[in-house]
Formats: C-alpha cells, sequence, structure tokens
C-alpha cells in the first residue's frame, strides 16, 4: 500500500510537471519575445506650433502717406550691433490724432528688436522691429499695434543709392519686387519729396534692401540686405499704420 501511494504521488508530480513544461514555459518566453508597444513620440516641434497667434493681414493696395505716423531713427540702426529683445524708440515728425490718441510732433514711439544678425560669405544681413506703444498726450506708453509699411532713406543716403529710382505709378514708391529699373539703364535721382500713397513694402531711397512688413518674429517687420551689415542711419523715416484690433 505504501508503495503505490508513493507511486500515486510521483505521477502526479511528473503530470503536473509536464503541465508547467508543455503550457506555462512556453507562455513565458512568448511574453519575453513579445516587442513592446511603441508609443509614438511627439514631434520636437510640437510645443512650438501654434504659439504664434496669426498676423493680420495687410493690404495691397497703396495707403494715404498723410493718415500715416512718420518715425525719424535718431541713431544709427545696425544689424550687427543688435540683438533680440533690445527696446528702442523713434520720434514721430508730425503732430497726428487717431482715436484716443493725440500724439505731439516729437512724441516717442516705442520698439522692440525681434531678431538681428549679420553674415559674410555669403554677404546677408536681417533686422527685424516691432512697434507696439506711442506717447499720447495725456497718456504715456499708449499700446497701439503698429505696423511697417515703408521705409525713407534721409536725403544723403538718397544720393548714395539713386538707383533704387522709383518705378510704381502711383505715388511714387519703389515696389521690393519691382528691380527692372536698376538694370534698366534708368538713373534718375529718387525725389525727395514724400509720395502721396505707400504700399506695403516699399523701400525708398535705399540700395539692396528689402521690407516685408509682418515676416518677422511675433508679426514684426522685417528688413533684410544683401550687404553683410544691414544699416539704417540717422534721418531714415519709418511710415508706420495704426491697426485696429478687429484687424
Amino acid at each position: 500500500m505504501l508503495i503505490r501511494r508513493s507511486a500515486d504521488y510521483w505521477f502526479g508530480f511528473a503530470c503536473v510537471l509536464a503541465f508547467l513544461i508543455c503550457c506555462v514555459a512556453p507562455l513565458a518566453v512568448a511574453a519575453q519575445e513579445k516587442p513592446a508597444i511603441e508609443v509614438p513620440s511627439a514631434p520636437l516641434n510640437a510645443a512650438n506650433e501654434g504659439t504664434q497667434a496669426p498676423c493680420p493681414d495687410v493690404l495691397d493696395a497703396a495707403i494715404l502717406t498723410k493718415s500715416m505716423i512718420e518715425a525719424k531713427v535718431n541713431g544709427t540702426l545696425e544689424a550687427s550691433h543688435q540683438r533680440a529683445g533690445r527696446k528702442l524708440w523713434l520720434n514721430s515728425i508730425y503732430e497726428m490724432d487717431y482715436p484716443g490718441c493725440r500724439m505731439i510732433a516729437g512724441a516717442p514711439v516705442y520698439g522692440i528688436v525681434t531678431a538681428a544678425s549679420s553674415a559674410k560669405n555669403p554677404d546677408s544681413s536681417e533686422l527685424s522691429l516691432q512697434f507696439d506703444a506711442a506717447d499720447c498726450l495725456g497718456h504715456d506708453k499708449k499700446p497701439m499695434r503698429l505696423v511697417v509699411i515703408g521705409v525713407f532713406a534721409p536725403p544723403d543716403e538718397q544720393g548714395r543709392g539713386h538707383d533704387a529710382v522709383p518705378t510704381e505709378v502711383q505715388g511714387g514708391a519703389r515696389q521690393i519686387s519691382d528691380t527692372a529699373a536698376s538694370t534698366s539703364g534708368y538713373d534718375a535721382k529718387l525725389n525727395a519729396a514724400m509720395p502721396l500713397r505707400v504700399s506695403p513694402g516699399s523701400v525708398f531711397g535705399f540700395k539692396n534692401l528689402k521690407l516685408e512688413s509682418l515676416a518677422g518674429p511675433q508679426c514684426s517687420a522685417r528688413f533684410t540686405s544683401t550687404n553683410h551689415n544691414l544699416v539704417l542711419p540717422p534721418g531714415t523715416v519709418l511710415l508706420l499704420t495704426v491697426q485696429s484690433e478687429k484687424e
């Protein structure tokens, strides 16, 4: 009887062992061999997407100059001497009266550098500026959404860059995309008088300078040049328009 019980015990143990070998072990091996589920990683720039609000539209049509702020650069603005985040200001040339803001002549217009770079081989430079406040009577540094529509060189710069002749019939503004005049032999001096109308991106009197009104960081004005160091000398006039919050 004892021998029979012992045989039954070992028989049962052998069955359990066989079950483990045949059923459980393959499952464990399969679990080890099964590849882990890959969780797709977020794109590296996902955190940056959508962080900048869409820029307001700037009409292609010419804008009356008398409706814009003509602000003068007092010092020299050089791309090689600027850095993003540096504050600056211009001074309004004329008295202007806008809804909620009356600006006297000489009122400061406040801005900030949003990008600056200069390089050689090949020569290229960039200076992006944003203007968002001005001094009004009874209200200093009043927030205003200002867009740079055009840039006008001082008289001495116009003489050196006279190949930037006017090619636009309306208002006499030279558009960035119009380059034929500089290669057609037409060599008239740029008229120093401010035109009646100006289209976004207009450049007056500067050579190798391009303006994109909203192409810079935070929808700032982006100036680029094929010179290694972009320079806006004293006396440069920026033409700025005030945009409403609905635009």
